[in-house]
């Protein structure tokens, strides 16, 4: 169990720390997908605790319903530590990893699913991993014969809390793995730093062999796979996850001030609908006629930045949910969906039915 001192720490209240580095500042702002919260309550559930667990982390039901929402990585620790403390881990870790699809990492996880070689995965990996987590970090080598991510954290934090991190971790890279080449027999080793807990045995099957108390967390691959083409592999919505990721850099990087970072930063879907130019203006503290020549100058335009925007979340609402086409034509602003189809088709090479079908299947 986690003592009342390192839980109080993971509590989402930035009067709890105040002397918090400025580094550690992206802890409280909405990176996480929200799909990892819904997962973890799901599992909090089927372990006999009460669905109102969310309240007492700051969440609400229109927040964890979003499907296209995010949450700070603080409130999702606090959500794993309640359940702990009430009711232990029991592979909670492992439950979580298995369980999310590489797309719940959001434009990151799109890229991965479009890559062409699990070597490119670990170079957009490399390039991009800061945008999703910071409280880890990892390096990748080749040593006899085997492909080695190796993990390490950069945060201190509970041990109980980094067992489920780390868990959750590998179970989520080796999944990824197994569903991008098509192969659920990678014979591979998973390495952990820590010693053999208990709940072990009930997921022995769903991995390759497990080795405990090793000198470092590694995830370990047969080399060769790395330049195994994916069967998944589509390069025209690679460079629009890339194009995204290469956004969301900019602005985790705390620059601001930079006009166009936080132009993509309010091109987002809320309530039904997109800002306007006028709405951009007004939070821009700037006119329409003025963003619009800086947009110029930058080389694009509001309609180029909405379609952008309307291309990732047709991405996220087709992936994530059941809603129909329909539904989701509507959300993006189409009046007509047969509209929707004809640009979701453009962007894609395939319509929003087709698209889903494919992602179904694998």
């Amino acid at each position: 169990m986690l003592s009342g001192q390192n839980y109080y720490h993971f509590r989402p209240n930035r009067m709890a720390l105040d002397n918090i580095d400025k580094d550690q500042d992206w802890l409280y702002q909405p990176v996480v997908h929200v799909s990892y919260a819904q997962t973890v309550l799901r599992i909090a559930e089927e372990r006999g605790l009460p669905r109102s667990l969310i309240r007492d982390v700051g969440l609400s039901e229109t927040e964890l319903n979003d499907p296209i929402g995010l949450i700070a990585p603080m409130t999702y620790a606090w959500l794993a530590a309640l359940i702990i403390e009430r009711v232990g881990n029991h592979g909670l870790g492992f439950e979580v990893g298995l369980r999310l699809p590489p797309t719940a990492h959001g434009s990151l996880g799109y890229a991965l699913v479009c890559s062409g070689t699990l070597r490119e995965v670990v170079t957009l990996l490399k390039r991009f991993w800061h945008i999703r987590e910071r409280t880890l970090q990892f390096h990748f080598f080749e040593q006899d014969g085997w492909g080695v991510m190796h993990f390490y954290a950069l945060t201190p934090y509970p041990e109980t809390l980094r067992i489920v991190h780390f868990d959750c971790l590998m179970a989520i890279f080796y999944r990824a793995i197994t569903l991008l080449l098509g192969d659920n027999n990678i014979q591979g080793e998973l390495w952990l730093d820590y010693p053999e807990q208990d709940y072990y045995p009930q997921y022995r099957d769903q991995f390759p062999p497990i080795r405990y108390d090793m000198p470092a967390s590694q995830l370990r691959f047969p080399a060769e796979l790395l330049d195994r083409p994916l069967p998944m592999s589509n390069p025209a919505a690679l460079q629009m996850a890339i194009t995204q990721c290469e956004r969301e850099s900019v602005l985790m990087g705390g620059q601001r001030e930079d006009f166009m970072s936080s132009v993509y930063e309010l091109i987002i879907l809320s309530e039904g609908s997109y800002p306007t130019q006028e709405d951009l203006a007004a939070k821009l503290h700037t006119s329409v006629r003025t963003l619009r020549r800086r947009l110029q100058t930058h080389g694009t335009s509001y309609r180029e930045l909405l379609e952008s925007a309307r291309q990732r979340d047709a991405l996220n609402l087709l992936e994530s949910t059941s809603l129909s086409i329909q539904t989701i034509a509507g959300l993006l602003g189409y009046l007509n969906p047969a509209n929707f189809t004809r640009a979701f088709s453009g962007w894609m090479g395939q319509s929003p039915r087709e698209y889903r079908a494919n992602r179904e299947r694998i």
